[in-house]
């Protein structure tokens, strides 16, 4: 375990992973225990931290449909979230896995911090450029107005 402490605030939480041809096994295996260090080191439950976690290449697969889905505020199917992880052999694609983001964001009408994460070798099947347009707009769904 990477963490000591369980963070008991209120979080929605999206991670994309990719799971793509350039990922290796050995980086898969350690975004595979980060993940599941950090579901540990966080309090999972409608009231606290909900958690999406899903698989990208040219693909996106999630177990889980949106933040209003049971999957999200259980500790035990949050890890099932992530043991559905699997290494593929397609292409990156960050731009989707930003577009995934955002419709997943756009499921919560909770007023709590949005975190979201990419885990990636950062290669983009469409180069840096195919990314500014949907990252802009992810910058503005995850905007919080309190």
């Amino acid at each position: 375990m990477f963490f000591s402490i369980v963070c008991t605030k209120p979080l929605d939480i999206v991670v994309a992973v990719d799971v793509s041809g350039s990922t290796t096994m050995s980086d898969f295996n350690k975004q595979v225990a980060f993940l599941r260090s950090l579901v540990d080191a966080i309090q999972v439950s409608s009231s606290s931290a909900r958690l999406i976690i899903f698989a990208f290449d040219h693909n996106m697969n999630s177990l889980a449909s949106s933040f209003n889905d049971p999957k999200t505020r259980s500790r035990s199917l949050v890890k099932q979230q992530i043991n559905s992880l699997t290494l593929t052999a397609g292409a990156t694609t960050i731009d989707g896995a930003i577009v995934q983001v955002k419709e997943f964001l756009n499921t919560t009408s909770r007023n709590v911090p949005r975190v979201v994460a990419f885990l990636t070798d950062g290669v983009n099947y469409g180069g840096s450029e195919s990314l500014r347009i949907p990252a802009q707009e992810l910058r503005t769904v995850s905007i919080i107005n309190k």
